[in-house]
């Protein structure tokens, strides 16, 4: 009986202490998760601005795709996500005034993105051209690849 005791004992610690490990992999993956939904919205938008397909009347969902997500990205870094199978570099935590910033200028050329969705083309296109030197900026800096 009291072997079954602490075996159950020592399996309850276990699964505490591998709870934050658990956690941590949520996060990251939760956040992986976001950039890939940008992302395809981005991909989806180059193939219809390089007119690999007749789709512009897509352009506005996947610009308001890509506005409602870009808010999410200022909370999904948190303290100690960097560690596990990401390619978050430390730099977005020793810098995180830097990274911050970048991120608000993502979130600005999103909204600067859906605004432009409805209008010439040529704007539009500036439009993208100044979102996706948001995304270099800290895929250059912050980003593992």
């Amino acid at each position: 009986m009291k072997h079954a005791a602490v075996v159950g004992a020592m399996i309850l610690t276990m699964g505490t202490l591998a709870a934050p490990a658990q956690a941590n992999d949520g996060a990251i993956q939760y956040r992986q998760a976001v950039f890939q939904a940008i992302g395809g919205h981005m991909t989806a938008l180059v193939r219809i601005v390089r007119r690999e397909v007749a789709h512009t009347d897509d352009i506005t969902v996947h610009a308001n795709g890509i506005a409602d997500l870009a808010p999410l990205t200022v909370h999904i870094f948190p303290e100690g996500s960097g560690e596990g199978r990401t390619d978050a570099l430390p730099a977005i935590w020793r810098n995180a005034d830097d990274f911050a910033r970048r991120r608000e200028a993502f979130v600005e050329a999103a909204e600067g993105l859906r605004a432009a969705a409805g209008g010439p083309m040529g704007e539009f296109v500036g439009a993208f051209q100044t979102l996706g030197g948001t995304c270099s900026g800290c895929h250059d800096n912050f980003r593992a690849d």
